[in-house]
């Protein structure tokens, strides 16, 4: 367990994360997301493919919301989509309809790495994986 939720937890520290206890909790409950949906599917989730992160993430908040617990709710939904770039280099967002992708940004780069070039972003987001 300590292997699949060190990376979660090193991403969720990296992440730029508004200082609500909505937000803190939205970003421990996307960690628990991730780890259950790992357990259902006995894969860990540095294995998992653009499709399977799809699947995961929704093509929209409701196939999100449909397929898990009750108490995840839409807030969580964003720092998923966080982690799978940060650990995972999931890259496909066009395929989630819509949310708010400059809340993402914001979450993940800080003012000056907005501006900067694509690589140089990647290789910062390349810093956070452990895997």
């Amino acid at each position: 367990m300590g292997r699949l939720l060190a990376p979660l937890d090193a991403a969720r520290l990296y992440l730029r994360i508004p200082d609500t206890q909505l937000h803190r909790r939205s970003s421990k409950d996307a960690i628990g997301v991730v780890l259950f949906r790992s357990a259902e599917e006995g894969t860990p989730y540095w294995g998992w493919n653009e499709d399977a992160w799809v699947r995961l993430i929704g093509e929209d908040r409701h196939a999100f919301a449909r397929r898990l617990p009750g108490w995840v709710d839409q807030t969580v939904r964003p720092y998923v989509a966080a982690y799978a770039y940060l650990l995972c280099g999931f890259d496909a967002f066009h395929r989630l309809g819509s949310f708010s992708r400059i809340a993402l940004i914001q979450r993940i780069f800080d003012q000056d790495d907005v501006g900067q070039d694509r690589k140089t972003r990647k290789s910062k987001a390349e810093n956070v994986r452990v895997l």
